[in-house]
């Protein structure tokens, strides 16, 4: 199954754009459908797995505790 982006951001609480960025910076794996190549629109997919495992690696207690002892 996959989820839009904008699905993306509602459950992470975040806006569309912090999650293009995500996007963007390898953070979140997604899959393009479409031809944008042509110069045509292309769909941008995130898969459910993949997103389950980006949010663990966003929950890693070592994440957490790195961001606590140096807050952006």
């Amino acid at each position: 199954m996959f989820l839009t982006l904008k699905q993306v951001a509602k459950e992470c609480g975040v806006s569309l754009q912090i999650v293009r960025a995500w996007e963007r910076d390898g953070f979140l794996p997604c899959y393009r459908f479409g031809r944008k190549a042509t110069g045509g629109r292309c769909i941008i997919r995130v898969r459910q797995s993949d997103f389950r495992r980006f949010l663990l690696h966003a929950a890693n207690p070592a994440a957490i505790v790195l961001l606590e002892e140096n807050p952006l």
